[in-house]
């Protein structure tokens, strides 16, 4: 199902045709390395040191040289990075992304977020929160990565009106 699920990403970013991207909580940088085909440059964030590490050594075995990983608080790159992005991929933990990253992205006018979710709960909040901020959805899509459970991932792609 991650194919799928990493397919289906893939689908929705070249259909936007974007040049930079921005992977929050990006991980390991999976997604990162999945993505940096369909972009000139794309940047992935997250706060955990050891993930940063192997995301730029993997990056590096595969040849992936557009892409640039930070170790930081994503909210703290979100309001100290001047430069913006076309596109900003948002994979946050179950707790949801912080209101101040969702204020700060709101802010930079970012024109299209992709959103994946493994919590109904966060994701309705942090929906509203883009939807009664100039945001819509584009689409929506569930995936069952988690077999013989109630949990699902869902990718939820908002446009800037």
């Amino acid at each position: 199902m991650t194919e799928t699920l990493y397919r289906y990403i893939g689908s929705l970013v070249q259909h936007l045709k974007v040049s930079t991207i921005w992977d929050l909580y990006c991980g390991i940088g999976v997604l990162t390395q999945y993505l940096s085909r369909f972009s000139t440059q794309i940047i992935g964030v997250d706060i955990v040191e050891d993930s940063i590490s192997h995301a730029l050594q993997s990056s590096q075995e595969n040849h992936c040289n557009n892409i640039h990983f930070i170790a930081q608080d994503v909210k703290c790159f979100v309001d100290t990075h001047h430069d913006s992005a076309d596109l900003v991929l948002l994979d946050p933990p179950r707790r949801g992304v912080e209101r101040v990253v969702l204020d700060a992205l709101i802010r930079k006018n970012i024109s299209t977020i992709l959103y994946i979710s493994c919590s109904p709960q966060s994701l309705g909040r942090d929906a509203s929160i883009l939807l009664n901020s100039g945001y819509k959805i584009d689409s929506c899509k569930a995936f069952d990565c988690f077999t013989h459970t109630i949990h699902v991932e869902t990718v939820v792609c908002f446009i800037r009106v």
